[in-house]
């Protein structure tokens, strides 16, 4: 489960990162 969640987390930031740098 804390492996699912630490994924899920570094998916969002990636994602919001990626929509900045756009």
């Amino acid at each position: 489960l804390a492996k699912s969640l630490s994924t899920g987390n570094s998916k969002s930031f990636f994602v919001r990162q990626t929509k900045i740098n756009k």
